[in-house]
């Protein structure tokens, strides 16, 4: 049991540092830019014609991969539900008291890199902070092909984001928590500017 229990978190770790930079590569190879002769070419290499036969087949297996990849938070989600008894104690309100269970419980040891830095309540954030990271890193770049309109859906995001962070402050810690909003005002501040930037120069 404790080697499957340390291969498991060995195997949900690198799905935390994994699933990111990889589902942005996978959306990537689906971000084509359409000239005005009504050609359309894959942003990132450009001598793929994406209206061939070829491009049409990757997509399909593309697609599938990126499902996969992006079940991966909704996996950590069911696993973290199926632990909720030993996550949420029922009648104990004290915050400390319910991590100290949940540090002596060896049934979540595995897990415990999924929640630990958060408070008791938000057992379940590092899921959706994942979404959060994949909407970022490859949902909003093909929303649109204008840079201008992805600017602006990013600049609104970042500012959900921001407001979410902020008012519900998840850490355990306030350093963490400040920090955590510190990242998001950057994020913020960078798509805010971005977004200046292309507004000048579509001027």
């Amino acid at each position: 049991e404790d080697i499957i229990s340390e291969h498991s978190w060995f195997l949900l770790l690198l799905s935390y540092l994994v699933v990111p930079p990889v589902l942005k590569k996978q959306f990537n190879s689906l971000d084509c830019y359409t000239l005005k002769s009504g050609k359309s070419f894959l942003r990132v290499d450009t001598s793929i014609n994406c209206a061939s036969t070829q491009y049409q087949s990757f997509v399909i297996v593309d697609s599938l991969l990126i499902c996969i990849y992006l079940s991966v938070p909704f996996v950590w989600l069911f696993l973290l539900w199926e632990k909720r008894y030993c996550l949420f104690y029922q009648g104990l309100y004290d915050s400390h008291l319910v991590i100290e269970r949940r540090e002596l419980d060896p049934s979540l040891s595995h897990l415990r890199f999924l929640y630990e830095r958060y408070r008791p309540d938000f057992a379940y954030w590092e899921a959706g902070d994942m979404l959060r990271r994949i909407i970022f890193v490859g949902v909003v770049p093909l929303l649109s092909s204008s840079p201008l309109d992805r600017g602006s859906i990013g600049l609104g995001f970042a500012l959900i984001f921001m407001i979410i962070y902020r008012e519900t402050m998840p850490y355990q810690t306030d350093n963490t928590n400040t920090l955590a909003h510190v990242a998001n005002l950057v994020i913020f501040l960078m798509y805010a500017g971005s977004l200046l930037i292309q507004v000048e120069v579509s001027q």
